[in-house]
């Protein structure tokens, strides 16, 4: 085998790799959409995203989670804006970095309501992880992947290992 014939089969599988990555993105999108995270548990996230203060304080529209509740379709769920409130309460439930990364998703994509906004952000971030350890693996920059699949495994179970810390420390 040439080396241009090498490097034709690498990138026609880099290609196949690719496509398949978005087909699958696109099938677990539309054949989940009938199962998603509980209004009761993702409503106060995505009202708190209107709300973020430099305390890191969780606040609420109780009135605009309640209506987020109420919605009976998830593409309902999925268009739905939520408000900032004048008037929003704490609430103390919830861990604070979540609704970060909400608003983070609807600033990059305004013209989508804020649970749309999150699950897309969220597979940008799958495909971009997943195109770095593929390109990782075609380079051959092995290091990447021992990296990887260390995030991968919970720090709890290494921890017990006395050389591991030595070797790669956290």
């Amino acid at each position: 085998m040439t080396l241009s014939e090498y490097h034709s089969r690498k990138w026609t599988l880099y290609t196949g790799v690719m496509l398949l990555m978005v087909v699958t993105l696109w099938w677990a999108f539309y054949q989940w959409r009938g199962h998603p995270m509980s209004t009761n548990s993702m409503a106060p996230f995505l009202s708190t995203a209107q709300h973020l203060t430099r305390g890191g304080d969780f606040l609420i529209d109780v009135e605009d989670v309640r209506y987020f509740k109420g919605l009976d379709d998830v593409v309902e769920e999925d268009q739905y804006i939520f408000r900032t409130s004048s008037t929003p309460q704490q609430y103390i439930y919830d861990p604070i970095g979540y609704p970060y990364l909400i608003m983070t998703a609807t600033v990059l994509f305004p013209w989508l309501g804020h649970q749309l906004a999150i699950i897309l952000l969220q597979c940008m971030i799958h495909i971009l992880l997943c195109l770095a350890v593929l390109r990782a693996y075609m380079y051959g920059n092995y290091l990447l992947l021992v990296w990887v699949l260390i995030e991968v495994v919970h720090e709890g179970t290494l921890a017990p290992i006395p050389r591991f810390r030595k070797l790669w420390p956290l």
